[in-house]
């Protein structure tokens, strides 16, 4: 290499490395307040604890959030329960949010950084509104473009980098900011705000489908560590048996069970397939009290199925007491039952009041384990691969001989294999003519390798093997 093309080699990798530490020196700078900015909180007064109702709106969808009775709710979804946490969460982070970067902007910039309110038509925000005990307007922030942290280097994996920040506004004082919160939990979908908490069963003591008033299948345990047993009506053909890998779907059927949607309650019972027979009951009793009963309508239009729940308690017994306890051993036995009731009441009354009013709508996954017909259990019979299986079945008779020897493989398996072969190798020593028997193989199967004899005719002679003519070849006369 010659100098000159060293000199400009060093050159372009010096500027290279410039370039490199500016574009680092930027990406710092972007969290680095300036001399004339501060660290204050964008809401210093922010009354959290005093919201009532949240209004989210895009240029597409809005979402009403509203707290009655201590409890959130998802007023544009029927009035559905709402994720608490995630609204509290959302409430904390916009009381201690801090500007890291105040940025001059104008109206006619608001666009850049997607912070024009629902009402225009592009480049929109989020625009959240925020409501007290008398339903008057606390303040407002409209959500906009989300600052996108850069890879360290490029191709390292990240795509473009994640998002670590985001520009917001403040209607009502104009004020355009970079922060450290992405805010991307935040939605205008209702089905995003929704308490998904739903009902579990982890054991299943007693279960029984039904289809209208028909038992499709039960299932059962005694005991907790039991497995569970199936039972159909009807019987079991003989060339049938129960298909477990089924049974134990069933058993995990109710462990996770989750819910998409809420149905609008003003939908019919006939639109959902909850009238007559068209609805599959489940239900399924638990070791600590509770039934639930679980009502499946009619498959819907994008795949979804509607579903009720309702739940009820029965108190158990107090655990029997040991031939050895002590009085401090019932002493706690005691306690311990009755704060296991205190809790599984409480339950109850939670659940009782989460589902006594609502359809469910859900997926196939959720409910498939419970729809099961009597024929998702029962599946055709695999046969007994015995040790007679596949054993030949041999005639000799050749013309004048007068012998014949028959292996007859179905006594029950107990004809063995050695056996078969010495009759075999009895019948065709005893055939005139037919010369040396060829491919009478080690395990008895008694398939002819094709060699011939020489000497007579033996011409409508033969063998039979597993039940299959296979003609002896013919050895012509003086050949």
């Amino acid at each position: 290499m010659k100098a000159k093309q060293l000199i400009i080699l060093i050159i372009c990798c010096v500027i290279i490395c410039i370039i490199g530490w500016l574009v680092m020196r930027q990406n710092q700078a972007d969290w680095e307040p300036a001399a004339d900015e501060t660290t204050d909180r964008l809401f210093p007064d922010f009354p959290a604890n005093d919201i009532r109702r949240l209004a989210i709106r895009t240029k597409d969808k809005s979402v009403e959030l509203e707290r009655k009775e201590n409890r959130w709710t998802v007023a544009s979804h029927h009035g559905y329960a709402a994720d608490f946490k995630k609204i509290a969460g959302f409430l904390r982070k916009v009381t201690d949010l801090k500007v890291m970067h105040v940025i001059e902007a104008g109206e006619n910039e608001y666009g850049r950084l997607e912070l024009n309110g629902p009402d225009k038509k592009e480049k929109t925000g989020t625009l959240v509104e925020f409501f007290d005990r008398n339903d008057s307007l606390v303040s407002k922030v409209v959500l906009g473009k989300q600052h996108m942290k850069k890879p360290a280097q490029e191709g390292s994996g990240s795509y473009g980098g994640y998002p670590d920040g985001r520009y917001l506004l403040k209607p009502q004082s104009g004020t355009v900011a970079l922060v450290t919160e992405a805010f991307s939990d935040i939605s205008d979908s209702s089905d995003n705000w929704l308490d998904k908490t739903f009902f579990k069963l982890d054991k299943i003591k007693r279960g029984t489908a039904k289809q209208g008033n028909t038992v499709v299948w039960s299932v059962k345990r005694e005991a907790e560590n039991d497995s569970l047993e199936l039972d159909l009506p009807g019987a079991i053909g003989p060339e049938e048996e129960l298909d477990k890998s089924e049974v134990s779907q069933v058993d995990s059927a109710l462990r996770y069970p989750s819910f998409n949607k809420i149905v609008d309650p003003a939908t019919s019972d006939d639109e959902l397939g909850f009238a007559g027979d068209d609805t599959r009951r489940f239900i399924a009793e638990s070791f600590d009290g509770f039934t639930y009963t679980v009502d499946v309508g009619k498959k819907l239009d994008d795949g979804d199925y509607p579903m009720r729940v309702a739940v009820a308690y029965l108190e158990p017994p107090m655990p029997e007491a040991p031939e050895d306890e002590t009085p401090e051993d019932k002493g706690k036995r005691e306690t311990e039952h009755k704060e296991k009731i205190v809790e599984a009441q409480e339950k109850f009354k939670t659940e009782f009041d989460r589902f006594k009013s609502w359809t469910y709508l859900v997926s196939s996954y959720t409910i498939e384990d419970l729809i099961l017909e009597r024929k998702d259990f029962v599946k055709a019979k695999e046969k007994e691969d015995d040790a007679s299986a596949g054993e030949p079945q041999a005639d000799a008779n050749t013309e004048g001989s007068g012998a014949t020897a028959t292996v007859n493989t179905e006594d029950s398996g107990k004809a063995a294999a050695e056996g078969a072969r010495a009759k075999l190798q009895t019948a065709l020593e005893n055939t005139e003519g037919v010369g040396k028997a060829a491919g009478v193989n080690a395990d008895g199967s008694g398939k002819a390798a094709g060699d011939t004899g020489t000497g007579s005719n033996t011409e409508g002679s033969g063998k039979t093997v597993q039940g299959k003519p296979v003609d002896t070849p013919v050895a012509n006369e003086g050949g």
